[in-house]
């Protein structure tokens, strides 16, 4: 790995135009990260971007947004530099895991905000000091309710812009875009919702609340795209807007509503509004090989809960593991003395079962269960060790109180750490309420982040309750996404299902970031009796294929894989982990049509300097036995691939003449492709 190496200046120079200048370089892309300021103005930017803010009272406001093509975004209108402007810049991580960046500490006035600044991010996060409610709208008097609504649509975006930095957009026709996430993938299978509407129109003003907003510029497909790092807005603890947008006049506002907004600028239209998004992802955690992007199982999806957990079976599943290519072999709910609201065993005599109260219940309750575990759990983590496996447990946090026990908790885990080199740990039955929560909860992970150097690794559990989501904290681990069971009576697996889910999530989520599941094809075949689309309709290879562009799961007990399935997983298993540092580090884009079971649909990745590119491509139950998929707009200008190497699946590909697009053959529906692409 290159030295990354940090130069830090001070240009002196006389008069009210002199400038203070930090400066980031990285010897790893050759890219920087610059900030220039005075008393009154501030300038910010690397190689995607240049933004221009100037102190306005109280607030920060922007004159320039720039994209990486010197394309304008933003009018300035009539503002003008009054107040006070200090900066003080350093080079600092967000977080244990993060990128190292440029970290900006601006007050202008008597607010004060922080801007973060990576050298691959074409934009700024902005965290503020404090939360800059909406104040309320008076003085209007209107005979009804219709005219009263129109009253206020008419004040409402000058009323934001009195405690925000309005962006008055330059293009002069623009497409909105809203994406709102959703979780609790419990009770959930639409993930992903969007909005579209053209600017300017006739729209009343209006208050959303966003995980990210898209604005396009049609002419050029340039344009700026927000993610709000934050709780998923049907899952925060607070109800709050995002943004005020105003579509008659072009206007925009991004409200401080306590939690950090990223604000982006792109070229090359969906694809590159995507790889902005992946950038700052990939800034706020870094992929590390070897804790990054990992093949992991774990038995509970199979549905027989906790029944089986005991040393004997674990042994088993370890050689099982080993023999597939796993990486990490995780034990859910089942594996401490203390007993949850999902067992399936007899509770022990005196201690009930506990969902969140977990120290209340048992002072002991994190323990391992002495019965299923007689000599702990150490013998069954150097099994795993030796046979190359990484070791990983289940754990609930404690909810009672806001997260009061939350250092207990982190203690707790770090001893496993310590004593036994536990690094993974799923992350579930939290139930945050509150911002105090929110910021306990912060400090649980930091805790263990730092005290193990960032080698510790949580999947953060999405199915249920009110917790972080996909961007609450996008820097902590991956995001395990969903509990789809082979069972009567659960939530079934429906492998096109899994596809659509990380298909549509992958126009916001780093989809690395996602733990998506397989399940073993031949168990609970009567529960889907006449359905074309049951998992074992499907090539067993197909169903790892479906979640290899993210962190897949095994979710099953390996040990009853049948000989025939193993010997299909195993080829494909192989080439994936030998391909997967670089099919992972490229920008990873849905292509083709969205999966519904009839389509054909798959994935694109590139890699930034376009050395190298991987195209996935299922044909799902559509009649046509042949396709062309358009690859343009996930390929850099001027880049066109021309060497095509199948490394998994069945048919064959070629390029068509303008060399943008793959005429893909897969012979036999609900089967796919996967080939390697070189300029």
């Amino acid at each position: 790995m290159k030295r990354t190496y940090i130069a830090l200046a001070m240009l002196v120079a006389v008069g009210a135009t002199a400038f203070a200048e930090v400066q980031k370089e990285s010897a790893t892309d050759g890219a920087g990260c610059f900030a220039r300021w005075d008393a009154t103005t501030l300038e910010v930017g690397n190689d995607a971007f240049t933004r221009s803010y100037i102190a306005n009272g109280d607030r920060l406001r922007t004159v320039s947004f720039k994209t990486s093509a010197g394309r304008e975004l933003i009018v300035a209108g009539n503002a003008r530099a009054k107040g006070t402007l200090l900066v003080r810049g350093e080079t600092a991580r967000r977080s244990p895991t993060g990128a190292e960046g440029l970290v900006l500490h601006v007050t202008v006035g008597s607010e004060s905000l922080v801007l973060r600044l990576w050298p691959s991010v074409p934009g700024v996060l902005v965290e503020w000091g404090r939360v800059r409610p909406l104040p309320e709208i008076t003085g209007i008097e209107a005979p009804d309710a219709y005219r009263l609504k129109m009253r206020r649509s008419w004040k409402l975006f000058s009323t934001a812009s009195s405690v925000s930095d309005p962006l008055l957009l330059a293009p002069d026709y623009l497409r909105i875009t809203e994406y709102v996430l959703f979780d609790q993938t419990d009770c959930r299978n639409d993930l992903v919702k969007t909005m579209q509407r053209l600017v300017p129109s006739c729209q009343l003003t209006e208050e959303i609340r966003v995980t990210s907003l898209d604005v396009r510029d049609i002419a050029s497909a340039a344009g700026l795209v927000f993610l709000r790092l934050a709780p998923m807005p049907e899952s925060r603890p607070t109800d709050v807007p995002d943004f005020v947008v105003h579509a008659e006049d072009r206007g925009l506002a991004p409200l401080a509503n306590g939690y950090p907004l990223a604000e982006l600028a792109y070229e090359g239209g969906e694809a590159g509004r995507i790889r902005a998004l992946q950038n700052l992802q990939r800034a706020l955690r870094p992929y590390r090989a070897g804790r990054d992007g990992v093949f992991l199982s774990n038995t509970w999806g199979d549905g027989n809960r906790d029944l089986r957990i005991n040393a004997e079976f674990l042994a088993k599943e370890v050689d099982a593991a080993a023999e597939l290519g796993v990486d990490v072999i995780q034990i859910d709910d089942g594996w401490q003395r203390g007993r949850t609201a999902n067992t399936g065993k007899p509770l022990l005599p005196g201690i009930p079962k506990s969902w969140g109260d977990f120290w209340d219940t048992d002072p002991r309750f994190w323990e391992p269960d002495a019965e299923r575990f007689p000599q702990g759990l150490k013998p069954l983590a150097d099994a795993a060790k030796a046979k190359g496996l990484g070791f990983g447990l289940w754990f609930g946090p404690d909810s009672t109180d806001d997260l009061r026990n939350w250092e207990r908790d982190a203690d707790c885990l770090l001893a496993f750490w310590r004593e036994l080199g536990v690094r993974y740990f799923k992350i579930d039955s939290l139930s945050i309420t509150s911002p105090v929560g929110m910021e306990r909860n912060r400090k649980f992970f930091d805790k263990m982040l730092t005290e193990s150097n960032a080698d510790m690794v949580f999947d953060l559990d999405c199915t249920a309750a009110l917790r972080p989501g996909y961007f609450g904290l996008p820097d902590i681990g991956p995001l395990f996404l969903e509990n789809r069971y082979a069972r009567k009576g659960g939530r079934l697996y429906r492998p096109h299902q899994t596809l659509r889910n990380l298909w549509w999530l992958a126009h916001v989520v780093d989809p690395v970031r996602l733990r998506l599941e397989l399940l073993n094809p031949c168990k609970g075949r009567e529960l889907y009796r006449g359905d074309p689309l049951a998992p074992e309709r499907w090539p067993a290879d197909a169903l790892f294929a479906i979640a290899m562009s993210a962190s897949p799961l095994a979710w099953m007990e390996l040990s009853d894989l049948t000989p025939e399935t193993l010997a299909a997983w195993k080829p494909l298993v192989a080439t994936w982990k030998r391909e997967r540092a670089a099919f992972h580090g490229g920008t990873i884009l849905p292509i083709g049509d969205e999966p519904d079971g009839w389509s054909w649909t798959g994935f694109l990745s590139v890699a930034n300097d376009a050395s190298v590119g991987y195209a996935l491509i299922f044909r799902e139950l559509s009649a046509d036995a042949e396709k062309t998929i358009d690859l343009s707009g996930g390929l850099p200008k001027d880049v066109r691939f021309s060497r095509i190497e199948r490394l998994g699946g069945r048919g064959e590909a070629e390029f068509g003449a303008a060399g943008t697009a793959l005429r893909a053959t897969i012979p036999a529906s609900l089967d796919f492709i996967w080939l390697r692409l070189t300029p």
